[in-house]
């Protein structure tokens, strides 16, 4: 019986597991968006001061 106890306690913590990388990713995103808006006002900013940024 104590392996049923296990078992519940294993599927638990890879929910837990499960849901702390679903979040990880989602930060990641929203962080990524973050700074490809941010990459954006900067080239446009330089562009209204006359500059050429290029990649």
């Amino acid at each position: 019986m104590p392996e049923v106890y296990l078992l519940f306690i294993g599927v638990a913590v890879s929910l837990f597991e499960l849901l702390g990388i679903l979040l990880g990713i989602r930060e990641f995103r929203k962080a990524g968006q973050e700074m490809t808006k941010q990459r954006i006002s900067l080239e446009a900013a330089a562009k209204r001061a006359g500059q050429n940024i290029e990649d």
